[in-house]
């Protein structure tokens, strides 16, 4: 305001004066008037970025702001100046692997800021992976700076695959599967961000012997036990007993055949094993004593009751005699050498028949006892309307004793269970009557269930 009214005043004077000349005035603050260039000692950076300066040369009352295009690229320093001076910038950091420019600009004066790209970095959150023989995934983590950053993942081998892709860009997870394997264990290589990752997959080796057991003559025998395997996986075969040896084929790799040699065995009978590919292999070989029980079995009532089988051996043969059950108990002669003796206790039944044994000298003796299960069912009898109705009955007996039920008649239809063990109820019903009255039954435990059922009036 105070400049106008100076110009102002000098044109009043030269107007009074009566002089025809202009005189044009021209305020030293106005930019269209001022002299403006800017420089700055460094217009590139690193990617990790700094500090700048704009350097800015002109006249002591031209007035000027510094600006800037881009996010990345600040003014520490802000607002108008006056006259010659400097403006401090700064470049943020980048991590994004290209490069990037961006403009200062004073007046109509402009300088061009440059960065230079970041390095990409890779991250690996691990660099091994196992998986069982089963086969199965595994993942790597991968962590870079930018995402703007470009990798890929490949495997060397052809039974991994990488389930999410080859070509990757920023941070992402590689998930990797590996198939089964029946072999030794394995190994692959993945290069993931140009790094290397090792995968190891357990072994696969799986080993079965045909057959896994025999039983041997007292004469002694030869005998061969197949392995099967896949081709690489290797084994052995050892014998644990000392009467029996591996005649060939002590180890090998992949499938094969294991023989042995039993010898002749002039004692009771025994047992043993080999280890065959890490599996058992049982050897039983019978006794050279002869052994007979008679008699071989017997048959007893529901009350039980004693009994005497008899040993026949030669002298010198030792034997033991076992019960298979409690209810079936050895009084007398439970060891003996030659023959001799066994006698039998056996114990009242109130339950279903039951059968058990007593070995003694590699021969079984065999107990049947008849079933000493009652049964009682209620009602008897039943008197039924002519239209469908439902029925039951109650069937008592001990906890363990079976019983089932049977229709005679197929306007009785039984519920499903029909059959059940111990106390229980049995469902049925009876359809409707068209015509005069009707009879029928239902066998259930064995007893007899009689129906009536009335006729249509």
């Amino acid at each position: 305001m105070a400049r106008a009214a100076i110009v102002t005043l000098l044109l009043a004077i030269l107007a009074g004066c009566g002089t025809s000349t202009s005189l044009q005035i021209t305020d030293p603050g106005t930019s269209s008037k001022c002299t403006t260039s800017v420089s700055a000692p460094a217009t590139e950076f690193s990617p990790e970025g700094g500090d700048g300066q704009l350097n800015v040369t002109t006249d002591v009352n031209c007035l000027w702001t510094a600006h800037s295009n881009a996010a990345w690229l600040t003014f520490t320093t802000s607002g108008e100046q006056q006259g010659s001076g400097a403006a401090t910038f700064k470049v943020a950091a980048t991590t994004d692997p290209v490069p990037r420019s961006a403009s200062l600009t004073v007046v109509d004066q402009q300088v061009t800021i440059t960065q230079r790209a970041a390095p990409c970095g890779y991250r690996l959150s691990t660099l091994e992976l196992s998986v069982p023989a089963a086969g199965g995934g595994g993942t790597v983590e991968v962590t870079t700076n930018s995402a703007l950053c470009e990798w890929t993942a490949q495997a060397d081998v052809d039974w991994v695959s990488i389930a999410s892709g080859r070509a990757y860009k920023g941070s992402a997870r590689v998930d990797v599967q590996a198939a089964a394997w029946a072999g030794p264990a394995r190994r692959a290589e993945l290069t993931i961000a140009d790094q290397r990752v090792a995968l190891t997959q357990s072994t696969g080796c799986a080993y079965d012997i045909v057959p896994t057991s025999t039983t041997v003559s007292a004469a002694g025998a030869r005998g061969a036990v197949s392995v099967q395997s896949a081709a690489g996986c290797s084994w052995s075969a050892t014998s644990n007993t000392p009467w029996a040896h591996i005649a060939a084929g002590a180890a090998s790799t992949g499938p094969g055949v294991v023989e042995f040699a039993v010898e002749a065995n002039l004692g009771p009978s025994r047992a043993g094993t080999l280890t065959v590919a890490g599996r058992s292999f049982s050897i039983s070989q019978v006794s050279g004593c002869t052994y007979r029980l008679d008699p071989a079995a017997l048959t007893f009532g529901f009350a039980g009751g004693p009994a005497n089988i008899a040993m026949t051996t030669a002298p010198g043969c030792t034997w033991t005699a076992d019960s298979e059950a409690g209810w079936l108990a050895i009084t007398g002669g439970q060891t003996g050498n030659g023959p001799g003796p066994v006698s039998l206790s056996v114990a009242p039944n109130s339950g279903p028949q039951r059968s058990a044994g007593v070995r003694a000298g590699g021969q079984r003796f065999v107990a049947t006892q008849d079933s000493g299960c009652t049964y009682s069912i209620n009602p008897p009898s039943w008197t039924f309307p002519p239209i469908v109705h439902p029925g039951a009955i109650t069937v008592t007996t001990q906890p363990d004793c079976p019983w089932s039920a049977t229709s005679q008649a197929d306007w009785m239809v039984l519920a499903a269970p029909t059959s059940s063990v111990g106390p229980g109820v049995i469902y049925f019903t009876v359809a409707a009557n068209p015509a005069g009255p009707r009879a029928g039954t239902l066998t259930v435990a064995g007893l007899v269930f009689s129906a009536l059922q009335l006729g249509v009036p």
